[in-house]
């Protein structure tokens, strides 16, 4: 398969000729999800979704509503300094998200892309919030206790946003790491 047409599989999934579309049994849903394009041949045989850049105040929603449904079967809530990490880190999806978009490297010579456009999405903000919210309700629920400490919040986050947003090079995060920690560790 060729890595630059990875969607080429879906051709033939996608195509019934007149013998098949006639049987009942032969006829079957197909549900694709791509961070790549599609092309006319694959819109033309379905349904295109796309969506639009993410805003702040949408991201924030969103992360709080993932995280706090995270803690609704457990006897231990998040705090209000814990229930800010999701607001957080919407802001700091945007910076990724915006950063990505325009990272190039200069050199004497040429300019090169740091990270290719659109290399992290929507994706990688849910599953950072639910990973940071698990973690943290199953480290309340070992230890038994209703806080933790900020050095413990800090583990957390820089474990599952490295897990989440990793595969990127150094330079394009450095200014970003140093945002997290501004932003957790000044969470009261």
């Amino acid at each position: 398969m060729n890595p630059e047409f990875p969607l080429k599989v879906l051709h033939k999934e996608l195509e019934l000729s007149d013998q098949d579309a006639r049987r009942d049994e032969d006829k079957f849903p197909v549900i694709a999800i791509s961070n790549w394009k599609l092309d006319a041949s694959k819109t033309n045989r379905g349904i295109f979704l796309q969506r639009n850049d993410p805003d702040k105040e949408g991201l924030k929603e969103t992360g709080k509503t993932i995280f706090e449904s995270i803690f609704i079967s457990s006897i231990y809530k998040p705090s209000k300094k814990e229930i800010k990490i999701p607001e957080n880190f919407a802001e700091i999806y945007l910076e990724i998200f915006q950063a990505q978009q325009k990272k190039i490297k200069k050199t004497e010579e040429s300019e090169e892309r740091i990270i290719r456009e659109n290399f992290f999405g929507l994706r990688d903000f849910y599953y950072l919030i639910k990973m940071i919210g698990y973690d943290l309700k199953d480290k309340k629920e070992k230890d038994r206790k209703k806080k933790c400490s900020k050095q413990e919040i800090l583990e957390i986050v820089f474990q599952s946003f490295l897990r989440n947003f990793g595969g990127a090079p150094k330079q394009f995060f450095d200014e970003i790491i140093q945002t997290i920690i501004k932003k957790i560790w000044l969470l009261e």
